[in-house]
This record gives structure tokens, C-alpha cells and sequence, in this order.
């Protein structure tokens, strides 16, 4: 489970993006909350993969 959050604190934190990256490419089934669909995205992980996500706070 990735959960939302402020993002701030880890935005530009490349180190953060490929542990993600590396630990949910590991066929495992991953749900995510909040601000989590941005930290798949970021970790390059929702390439050709289909999602919803919910555009409430726009």
C-alpha cells in the first residue's frame, strides 16, 4: 500500500522513486491512496498498466 500525503518531503527524492520501483516490480499486487498514484507514476510504474484515479482535488 503506497499512502498519500504531503509529498513534499520526498518530490525531488530520486532515491525514494527507485526503491518503490524496485520493490513493487516484483509482481506484487500494489493499491495506492491520496497522493500514492503520484508516486507509481514517479517511480515509472503505471507504463502500460491501466488505473483510475480521482481528479476531486482539482
Amino acid at each position: 500500500m503506497i499512502p498519500g500525503g504531503d509529498l513534499l518531503p520526498i518530490v525531488n527524492d530520486e532515491k525514494y522513486y527507485q526503491w518503490v520501483h524496485d520493490f513493487c516490480g516484483k509482481k506484487r499486487v500494489i493499491a495506492a491512496i491520496c497522493s500514492g498514484p503520484y508516486v507509481l507514476a514517479r517511480s515509472n510504474l503505471l507504463e502500460s498498466i491501466r488505473y483510475t484515479v480521482t481528479l476531486s482535488q482539482l
